[in-house]
């Protein structure tokens, strides 16, 4: 389902742009390095737009996203590497069990800025949990929750 709308975003609607602050190259290097991570695996995108006039010393890239493992995520020599922000269409996936949810929030505790988080879920309790134990600029709950990058509609 990710892959079907991000698929939908495009250049000539404007729902895809430049990414101002990494270069095309920078990402496909940063794109790299996580697939070295064991369990990785590219789950969508990975490649540069074509056809646009975008300059070279901006990034000009498919949405994409990588799965990460948990674990591997929470590895010393993994975590900065995954934890990279890129401000573009990029994006980090991984899955978790129940009994690892502790897991979830002691990475998403030892990333440096807490400024936006997004709790997707009907499940009063487990929003409970979650917003309990952890602490950001905005955090946005729900179902139907989104960061700010997000269209406004919510």
């Amino acid at each position: 389902m990710m892959k079907g709308l991000a698929e939908r975003r495009k250049l000539q609607d404007l729902t895809i742009g430049p990414v101002l602050t990494v270069t095309t190259e920078s990402m496909m290097e940063h794109i790299n390095n996580l697939l070295q991570i064991p369990g990785s695996k590219l789950l969508f995108g990975g490649e540069p737009l074509i056809d646009h006039s975008i300059p070279k010393i901006y990034g000009a890239m498919q949405p994409t996203a990588v799965f990460v493992p948990i674990e591997e995520i929470l590895k010393e020599n993994n975590f900065a590497l995954v934890t990279k922000e890129i401000f573009g269409p990029f994006q980090i996936v991984t899955q978790y069990k129940q009994d690892q949810l502790n897991m979830v929030l002691d990475a998403c505790e030892r990333m440096h800025a807490h400024l936006t988080a997004a709790v997707v879920s009907n499940d009063q309790l487990f929003l409970q949990e979650v917003l309990g134990r952890s602490v950001n600029g905005t955090t946005y709950a729900g179902m139907r929750a989104r960061t700010t990058g997000a269209p406004q509609n919510h």
